[in-house]
């Protein structure tokens, strides 16, 4: 069996996720989540199963993996946005913009990997942690707003409840129906809804002065 350097260790590892990443995406896509499973991936990449095993334990790290590499880099620049020098309002709608228009990306890939949770009623840890983030983000912008009298006093954790919820229900709606909606519309629409509510009347952004 022959032997490899680090080097060639971490390139090998490397290529092989990154072949799981594509072939899980495009059974998502193509049949949905329920036909995800180790078997279809070694048919697909042409390994075994057990080779897949030394990399991921099982369906559900392969899930996780696939979720990871999605989000994680949309999550981290809303992060970012939030720490911005913008005004509350304007950071707000640009991180909703930045998260609708990721999710936009591949809406019934969102969709199907919501629905593993759904079935099984619960999140796993590292999804948990992710969901809690993104809460906690939007909740200290919304309080900052209200603090610089910028949006109306809320509930803080119903108003991101709220601001959070309207966002997974319109992607989750596209992903369901596969609705063909350009993203500058239902980020228009969904912006305008959630700001107007928060600011206790219109809002107009840079993304619809054109």
């Amino acid at each position: 069996m022959p032997r490899y350097s680090a080097a060639k260790k971490e390139t090998l590892n490397t290529l092989m996720k990154d072949q799981v990443f594509e072939h899980a995406i495009r059974i998502l896509e193509t049949h949905g989540a329920e036909f995800l499973t180790l078997e279809r991936l070694s048919n697909g990449i042409g390994v075994s199963r057990g080779t897949l095993y030394n990399y991921f334990a099982d369906r559900n790290a392969i899930i996780e993996f696939v979720e990871e590499r999605m989000f994680s880099p949309a999550l981290a620049e809303m992060e970012y946005i939030a720490k911005g020098n913008e005004s509350p309002t304007e950071r707000l709608a640009h991180l909703i913009q930045t998260a609708i228009e990721t999710l936009l990306k591949e809406p019934k890939i969102y969709f199907e990997l919501s629905e593993t949770h759904t079935k099984t009623r619960k999140r796993t840890e590292p999804q948990a942690k992710r969901v809690s983030r993104i809460h906690t983000t939007v909740k200290d912008l919304i309080k900052e707003g209200i603090k610089t009298g910028e949006f109306i006093a809320m509930p803080l954790d119903l108003s991101t409840t709220i601001v959070l919820g309207s966002m997974e229900g319109v992607i989750d709606e596209l992903g369901r129906t596969d609705t063909k909606v350009p993203s500058n519309k239902i980020v228009s629409a969904l912006l305008t809804v959630i700001m107007g509510g928060l600011t206790g009347g219109s809002y107009v952004g840079s993304w619809n002065k054109s």
